[in-house]
């Protein structure tokens, strides 16, 4: 028993020798209405999260007396601290929500000599009382808890099957956020142990927090440098991902790996000890510190090449940036002082030196631009935006030649050949060219159900490839659009006079209509690669050639075969957005919807006054292949 539970134990027997008041006060705060063991079993609602939250709802009472105690201060000063710094209250007011942050407190926050919690304090001083059994072996179970790295590896039923990292221990979960998750993905959860032998599950007491970009391998290398010196292993990792090497470090982890959240689960990307693999860390890395702490081989694609661009635009560098007229033009608009270095008398695509600063300050004066603009004004700043963020260092040899979501990219000083154009899409028939004919299967990255559709197609240009997948899928073909295939990039082109201004060669990228389907496929008839629709939105989808065979003369091309599930409604925000508006019609009225711990009713209503219409299982291969055949003879222009 540490020194402060003993002097408060000290304190609480006195108390009750003296005084009856004393007694009844501390009954008082303990829940009266404990439910058994059996009644527990038959309730609807989950037994073991029913104690947990008693218990967690227990010492928030206890902590909240003790705190204004002499003995406390230190620790009161840690919490109202860490209160001040991150606000917790879930997304999108902080990436930490109430359960992570109070958990965090009464149960990992460590003070004193003896480095004692608020739960050792609280367990320490219900064995000096008569108190339900079942809520003291439930509080000593939620103290010994901690946060984890685990994968999940599967469902069993309503429950979840977690495996912790370098442990290799499976726990099988109940998740009552209600987040199902998918095998693979990496979760940083506290897990409660089952609270008597009538249970054989886990308790996840925290909306799980999913760690994206890096892989496991990433996280399974940072757990073992951070534990390079330890001979107990097993102890030292409870100790870090419990206590941290500072009482914070994980609430820091949190607020700066912040990627985005739905209403059962958040989002977060990076490595805890690698600065440029976080959205919000102010730390740059440099490219000496990176290999000290990451190996050359295989590490996150996320992680080297968002280093790779701190390291471009470290305080004073000279930077490059490309811009059509067009965009030069806009950008004096926004920031006049730029005007002298834009060569606006100079026609076509200019390179434009700025400094960081600079940069920065047209990239965030043009942002501001793009959510306040519409139609064609809100394209050219989105090219605008891309450009920006492709700028490179003046000295660099090199050249971006490809471009991931947010803002990852490559460099090759290769140069970049610009095959002849293509004629424009036109729809096609078997008489009229290549009797080929190419199946593909296009699925929406992300979705569950998985939206999906199988479409026929004769040998075009990937111009013509991004109509049919336009028509097949739903889409309205009102946003940009790229190929990634490997190391290339393929765009689609507007005409010399568009007013979106983009020239041949505006970022390295290449034409998506001077390159055809055949060009690509491999000589064992392989063809895998991943279509992106709308910059903003990012809606991404995967193609992988099934077949390839050849047209009878009565055949007309493009067709869509089969598919399942209507496409999210375009500008909803992406795949997240999409699961909100799922959500928000599943339930008859708003105030039917689940509690969550940042769930705003009101904007459940204003969902489903929106998207009413919607019905996210229309579909229809027939409909599909006349819209197809549609934009074909529209063309892209």
């Amino acid at each position: 028993m540490g020194r402060i539970a003993q002097l408060l134990t000290k304190l609480f027997r006195r108390d009750l020798r003296n005084s009856k008041d004393a007694a009844a006060a501390f009954a008082a705060g303990l829940p009266s209405d404990l439910p058994t063991l059996e009644e527990l079993a038959a309730s609807l609602k989950d037994p073991q999260h029913v104690l947990y939250v008693a218990a967690q709802n227990f010492a928030s009472a206890f902590a909240e007396s003790v705190s204004s105690l002499r003995e406390f201060s230190e620790y009161s000063d840690v919490v109202a601290a860490a209160e001040d710094e991150y606000l917790p209250d879930g997304p999108p007011m902080s990436p930490l929500t109430r359960s992570f942050f109070t958990t965090w407190a009464f149960f990992d926050v460590r003070f004193g000599k003896d480095r004692e919690t608020i739960g050792n304090c609280l367990v320490e001083l219900l064995a000096t009382t008569k108190s339900p059994d079942m809520m003291v072996t439930t509080l000593k179970k939620f103290n010994s808890s901690r946060m984890g790295i685990y994968e999940h590896v599967g469902v069993e039923g309503k429950h979840v099957r977690l495996r912790e990292l370098l442990t290799g221990d499976d726990f099988v979960c109940h998740c009552p956020s209600g987040y199902r998750g998918r095998v693979g993905e990496l979760w940083y959860v506290r897990l409660c142990p089952p609270v008597a032998e009538t249970f054989d599950y886990h308790i996840v007491m925290t909306t799980p927090y999913v760690l994206t970009g890096a892989t496991r391998y990433d996280w399974t290398t940072f757990l073992n440098r951070s534990l390079l010196n330890e001979k107990d292993k097993r102890q030292a990792l409870h100790d870090l991902l419990k206590f941290g090497s500072k009482a914070m470090n994980w609430l820091e982890f949190v607020f700066q790996a912040y990627h985005h959240a739905q209403y059962d689960a958040i989002f977060l990307t990076g490595l805890p000890d690698v600065a440029g693999s976080l959205p919000h860390s102010p730390i740059a890395v440099s490219a000496s510190e990176l290999e000290d702490v990451v190996p050359a081989s295989p590490v996150s694609t996320l992680i080297r090449p968002a280093i790779k661009r701190e390291n471009a635009m470290d305080s004073g560098t000279i930077v490059r940036c490309k811009f059509s007229a067009v965009q030069r033009k806009v950008i004096a608009e926004l920031c006049p002082k730029l005007m002298a270095i834009l060569k606006l008398d100079l026609p076509n695509q200019r390179v434009v030196e700025f400094t960081t600063s600079q940069r920065d300050h047209v990239l965030s004066v043009a942002q501001g631009a793009f959510q306040a603009g519409d139609g064609t004004r809100r394209r050219v700043l989105k090219l605008l935006i891309r450009n920006l963020k492709l700028a490179e260092p003046a000295d660099s040899i090199g050249r971006p030649v490809a471009v991931k979501p947010r803002g990852q990219w490559v460099f090759e000083s290769a140069p970049i050949a610009t095959p002849t154009a293509v004629p424009p899409a036109q729809a096609m028939s078997a008489k009229d060219g290549a009797r080929t004919v190419y199946d593909f299967r296009v699925s929406l990255c992300g979705t569950d159900p998985e939206i999906w559709r199988t479409i026929r197609i004769q040998d075009c240009s990937l111009e013509t490839l991004h109509l049919a997948i336009q028509g097949a899928m739903g889409w309205k073909n009102s946003h940009l659009f790229q190929f990634d295939f490997g190391k290339r990039l393929f765009c689609g082109r507007p005409p010399k006079n568009h007013p979106l201004g983009w020239d041949a060669d505006d970022d390295g990228s290449e034409d998506a209509g001077a390159v055809r389907i055949s060009e690509l496929v491999s000589s064992r008839h392989r063809l895998e690669m991943t279509y992106l629709y709308d910059f903003g939105d990012c809606w991404e989808h995967k193609i992988v050639l099934q077949e390839i065979s050849t047209a009878t003369p009565r055949d007309i091309f493009p067709q869509c075969v089969a598919g399942a599930m209507h496409c999210p409604p375009e500008d909803c925000g992406g795949v997240y957005g999409y699961f909100e508006i799922l959500e928000a019609l599943q339930f008859e009225d708003a105030d039917s919807a689940p509690d969550a711990e940042y769930k705003d009713l009101q904007h459940v209503r204003e969902m489903r006054k929106l998207y009413r219409r919607f019905d996210p299982e229309k579909f229809s291969p027939n409909t599909a292949t006349k819209t197809m055949q549609k934009l074909l003879r529209q063309g892209m222009w």
